[in-house]
């Protein structure tokens, strides 16, 4: 079954150096560029500087790139896509001009997460406020999750829990709304024995990004499991504020 997703994915424009620095930085550690679709080297001066490297750690999140979730992954039926197209569109456009997404680098950059090495951000509040319309507008438009799979197969998880296993049932995930935690994934799983030197190694080749301006929104689809996630339509604003749709796969 497909599945779409809402995610931001840095630019990779040459005139703003330091969105296409992040970007492919992201994707070197990653080994795909979502972008471009193919696989990506990782160069030598990296590998050296983040020391023991094992490419198994890439397993699970090298297939959707480099991106940061806004919605997640959800299962659909392929029919409805131009109907979540066109719902997000109009999300997007009812935020004014001078409403700017916008992410700060979190006190907590390099979270101790567990399995994932991820960088997290801070959200403003308009971006916040587009995660929410995207759960409660579009996710409900999909019919299920890998999350709500898991959570029927074993529902006791969340019994100290029941609002996440109410988020699951309404809409297919409990990373939501106050659980809200925006952040790029670079390894999945990570299963070094040196996690603190990773971690402050990927602390300085990140550091100088801190802060980011989201000018685009991407919806994507992974048509398989077996795929590699692709851009179906990237969304911009023009110079008037408004948003459209610039179409990028099939």
């Amino acid at each position: 079954m497909p599945k779409f997703a809402v995610y931001y994915i840095p630019e990779v424009d040459k005139a703003n150096s330091k969105y296409f620095k992040f970007y492919h930085l992201g994707s070197s550690i990653l080994g795909y560029d979502v972008r471009a679709g193919d696989p990506v080297p990782m160069p030598s001066e990296l590998r050296a500087k983040l020391g023991e490297f094992d490419p198994a750690w890439q397993t699970y999140a090298q297939s959707y790139g480099f991106h940061l979730t806004i919605g997640d992954a959800i299962d659909f039926n392929f029919g409805d896509l131009h109907q979540i197209e066109a719902e997000l569109l109009a999300i997007l456009n009812c935020f004014a001009s001078s409403e700017k997404f916008k992410l700060e680098q979190s006190s907590d950059f390099v979270p101790d997460w567990g399995a994932p090495i991820v960088l997290r951000y801070d959200p403003n509040e308009h971006l916040r406020a587009l995660h929410a319309l995207v759960v409660s507008r579009i996710n409900t438009i999909g019919t299920g999750s890998r999350l709500l799979r898991r959570y029927l197969e074993h529902p006791n998880q969340y019994i100290n829990e029941p609002h996440k296993a109410s988020r699951i049932l309404k809409f297919y995930s409990p990373r939501i709304l106050g659980d809200f935690y925006p952040h790029f994934t670079l390894l999945n799983p990570y299963t070094g024995t040196n996690r603190t030197a990773l971690v402050r190694a990927l602390k300085q080749v990140f550091d100088k990004f801190t802060k980011f301006t989201v000018n685009s929104i991407c919806l994507l689809v992974q048509y398989s499991a077996e795929k590699n996630w692709i851009i179906y339509k990237e969304f911009k604003r023009n110079t008037l504020g408004k948003w459209s749709g610039i179409s990028k796969g099939t």
